[in-house]
């Protein structure tokens, strides 16, 4: 059987028992999950891992641990896997016994409270163990306890925006001091120091346990929410008001600069990062101001890709002296060291390290205290990239992008993104519906897939992602969604018929051809050829005849002689696409294609683009004209003040709306248009409001 875990708040696996136990070196209150499992459960409920357990505890010639869960039991009663309480919840309130006990041993002013506490968390236990609760809501509640409790309030950092981030958790990383004259506790969390007095601790215990017991014994859920809603906000000024001064060497009075180089899959990971930081307390700079921080996203999928990140971290450096720079991406992971190297750069994070970006950066502000430049660099071998960075945000745009899938398992032979990227991983269904609609809750309307390769969603979950689709179809609030990009051979028809029929999925689709010649597909090592890419293109035409339909391609790759560019252009000349994506081909290193004999020339890879680039142009301009005069329902952005605005119809036709008709409130609205004749460089269809 094999088992997943939860890795720096990522799933991580699968893994054999002997692997979790010896490799992973797990414990027994680690959660785990296979198939079979409803949810994660201790390693100690399942036999095997048990088994696994005890041997590696035998052979250390050492007694095997106890678990808390068996330890607030009789003596006689051993663990029963019927117990409901297979969550976290038990480890949270035996952490809050046990914690609350120390502090009790070290202060006698406290110790007519010790059995009284004991008392109320072993009934707490047992209660949770026989009530049918929701153990998720249980789980988010006793982590929003713990935080509060022991890891205190700070104007610039709110509990619940500690709580977005795993590394937070009190549960890893943490290392907890009593002073037993004062009365004082000190937690650590990631280099910062709280310290609270015992008294208010002990005070909060006592109000939580009273409310969550008044909260389990009531059927009136509305009462129940408004308990526990006010239990956080007593407990809140309780911790605060004598709580120690936190230093915050990150956030303080600091001011970002952001960059973001490749595509939508990076601008949306920087957005979560621009979030991240502002959680944290840290503004984007104004215009023509000097940044504290200078974050580069970078890609390399080109080596003109690769360049251009060299130049950017340059420039960074040079209009930001002193400046604490962090790069990270696709290029910062494949050519770690020699990024860190670059002047100016301190900080270095792979595609493993990058969903840790708050604790690394913490941790290199510490040691940057000298002034000098770190060149610290974080990032590990391909086979080890397990994280799985969630990302749902908009940054200054209007439309959403959520990432519902990372890495790529197809190694390509001109292509570096699965080193760069890691093999394919996903999140739950559940949990993208839930960032689907706090964005709706925002005020969001449209949503943007993206991925490295999204028809490969459910590689890590055994879900599906026609299943994603549908679930996705019924988030309210949401009028759009669009497809980012998907490969040919992961386009099914039941895909296609779906998006036909949907609400909210558009008529829109962007699919990498890479070339029209079956010879070259083979070299290339594609799963498709020209026939199933001709097949979905028809099937599209047929369900939706409006369909935008994007295609990528590349000219010139390894292999590619005269006669097959031609097939590639003759396929791509009578197929019904909108509009060509050509970028050359570039030479990788590390790639099986250099192993390919014939190279083609920059001339030629000129030429070739631009032939496809007029073909291109020809394509969309014809589509554009078969909807001038047409009505359309357009969602507009926003435009500087006097500029006009842009926006997109359902089927992605670009329009214009004159700076002398645009509003400010016009911007994430979805306004009924009549589509007019081209703008001035045919880059949109100019239009007037209905």
């Amino acid at each position: 059987m094999q088992y997943f875990i939860i890795e720096n708040g990522a799933q991580a696996g699968p893994f054999s028992p002997e692997e979790l136990v010896n490799t992973k070196n797990i414990s027994a209150e680690t959660l785990v999950w296979t198939e079979g499992l409803k949810d994660w459960t201790p390693a100690w409920q399942i036999e095997e891992i048990r088994q696994a357990l005890e041997n590696r505890i035998n052979t250390q010639q050492t007694p095997p641990p106890v678990p808390e869960a068996i330890q607030n039991n009789t003596k006689e009663e051993k663990p029963q896997n019927e117990k409901k309480c297979h969550k976290a919840w038990w480890f949270i309130l035996a952490t809050i016994f046990v914690i609350l006990i120390i502090l009790m041993v070290s202060n006698p002013n406290k110790q007519d409270h010790k059995e009284a506490i004991k008392t109320e968390v072993t009934t707490a236990i047992n209660k949770l163990a026989d009530k049918d609760n929701d153990e998720d809501d249980l789980l988010t509640m006793g982590v929003k306890t713990l935080m509060r409790l022991f890891a205190g309030t700070t104007v610039d950092v709110t509990l619940d925006q500690i709580l977005n981030y795993h590394n937070y958790l009190i549960y890893s990383s943490t290392d907890v001091t009593f002073d037993g004259e004062q009365h004082k506790v000190s937690y650590g969390i990631l280099g910062h120091v709280f310290t609270f007095n015992a008294d208010d601790v002990v005070r909060s215990y006592e109000d939580y346990s009273k409310t969550t017991n008044e909260a389990s014994s009531t059927d009136n859920e509305e009462q129940t929410t408004n308990n526990i809603d006010s239990l956080k906000s007593n407990i809140d000024k309780t911790v605060s008001k004598e709580a120690g001064k936190l230093v915050d060497k990150v956030s303080k009075g600091k001011k970002a600069i952001y960059y973001t180089l490749g595509c939508k899959l990076n601008f949306s990971e920087t957005s979560t990062f621009g979030k991240m930081l502002s959680d944290m307390g840290v503004v984007t700079v104004d215009k023509d101001e000097k940044a504290d921080i200078c974050l580069i996203n970078t890609c390399s999928v080109t080596e003109v890709a690769d360049h251009k990140c060299r130049q950017a971290i340059h420039r960074m450096a040079r209009e930001n002296p002193g400046a604490f720079i962090i790069v990270t991406g696709c290029y910062a992971q494949l050519e770690s060291e020699k990024v860190s190297k670059i002047p100016g750069v301190d900080l270095v994070l792979g595609s493993n390290e990058k969903a840790n970006l708050i604790q690394y950066l913490n941790d290199a502000f510490t040691k940057r205290e000298t002034g000098e430049t770190l060149h610290q660099f974080h990032s590990v071998k391909t086979k080890d990239i397990k994280t799985f960075q969630a990302s749902c945000s908009k940054g200054n745009r209007t439309r959403y992008f959520l990432k519902v899938q990372d890495g790529c398992n197809y190694f390509c032979t001109y292509c570096t993104i699965p080193y760069a990227r890691g093999f394919s991983r996903n999140p739950t269904i559940s949990s993208l519906i839930k960032q689907a609609e706090e964005a709706a809750a925002e005020g969001g309307k449209e949503i943007v897939l993206t991925g490295v390769n999204i028809g490969d969603f459910g590689e890590t979950t055994h879900e599906r992602f026609i299943d994603l689709v549908k679930a996705l179809d019924k988030v309210e609030g949401i009028k759009r969604f669009r497809i980012s990009s998907l490969e040919p051979d992961l386009i099914d028809d039941e895909l296609i018929a779906f998006c036909a029929e949907s609400r909210a999925f558009m008529p829109h689709f962007h699919i990498p051809l890479q070339s029209g010649s079956d010879t070259v597909l083979k070299l290339m090592h594609r799963r498709y050829d020209t026939s199933l890419f001709a097949h979905k293109i028809k099937l599209i035409k047929e369900l939706m005849p409006d369909a935008f339909i994007g295609v990528d391609v590349m000219v010139g790759s390894r292999g590619e002689k005269p006669e097959y560019f031609k097939e590639c252009y003759n396929f791509l000349e009578q197929l019904p696409i909108t509009q060509l994506h050509v970028f050359p081909y570039s030479e990788r290193p590390g790639t099986s294609a250099l192993a390919i004999p014939y190279v083609v020339n920059e001339k030629d890879k000129k030429l070739r683009s631009k032939r496809l680039l007029e073909l291109s142009d020809k394509k969309t301009q014809l589509f554009y004209q078969k909807f001038i005069g047409s009505e359309r329902e357009v969602l507009f952005e926003k435009a500087p003040r006097g500029k006009a605005m842009h926006g997109f119809t359902d089927n992605y036709i670009r329009v214009e709306l004159p700076a002398s008709l645009a509003k400010e409130e016009y911007d994430n609205e979805l306004i009924r248009v009549k589509l007019g004749d081209f703008n001035h460089d045919k880059s949109a269809l100019k239009v007037e409001l209905i």
